[in-house]
């Protein structure tokens, strides 16, 4: 989802006159999207209050155009300089809308130099969990589990049709899936060997004597 689908509610909390800020990763590549963006988010980027504002001169922000990691501490003060910088050109701005998916990591920094609302796709996907979610403050208690922390398996355009993916800029690349690696059977464990029992000696009795013989007296 769009971090661009907050933008209608965005703009109704601020006067006509009133500006927004959208930051983005290519201020050029994002204004051809124009058109899909009024149909698919229900508003128009080219409307005067509207300011567009690439970061692709931020020193190390050009990582994102080489599909590369980006490093966060690096790019954060440029990002920030740019916000600034943005609002000193266009005053009448109250509000910053981080549009990139890549910008989420700055939005603190960015809330923290500028004083201003700055919502992001953080944001977007919080306000859309919230409507699914069990509110904890007041209402119907402990009718919802708690998430197991187990996170299901996705991989990038699983939720696409074929149609959609051939859209894509970043094509889906499939991935060959490794065989499983067959491990050693576990061999049983070795039988303890008991030491044989020696049989009880038998007990010896002591030899019965034979009777004497009677001596019979002589005749």
């Amino acid at each position: 989802m769009s971090a661009l689908a907050q933008l209608p509610g965005i703009t109704c909390c601020f006067n006509h006159t009133e500006q927004i800020i959208i930051m983005t990763a290519n201020g050029s590549t994002l204004e051809p999207m124009k058109d899909l963006i009024r149909d698919e988010c229900g508003v128009d980027t080219q409307q005067a209050r509207y300011h567009i504002i690439g970061c692709e001169d931020v020193a190390g922000f050009e990582a994102v155009a080489l599909g590369e990691k980006v490093d966060v501490e690096k790019v954060m003060p440029g990002v920030v300089a740019k916000c600034q910088a943005a609002l000193v050109e266009f005053p009448q701005a109250r509000a910053i809308l981080m549009e990139c998916t890549e910008l989420p990591p700055y939005s603190d920094a960015v809330r923290h130099a500028t004083g201003l609302p700055v919502f992001d796709a953080i944001s977007n996907c919080q306000f859309f969990m919230s409507g699914a979610l069990d509110n904890k403050l007041f209402g119907k208690q402990n009718w919802q589990e708690d998430w197991d922390q187990q996170q299901e398996a996705y991989k990038y355009g699983d939720n696409l049709t074929e149609e959609q993916k051939s859209k894509l800029v970043n094509k889906v690349t499939p991935v060959e899936e490794k065989p499983a690696e067959e491990k050693p059977a576990e061999e049983a464990p070795a039988a303890e060997e008991k030491p044989a029992e020696e049989a009880p000696a038998a007990e010896e009795k002591p030899a019965e004597e034979a009777p004497a013989a009677e001596e019979k007296p002589a005749e």
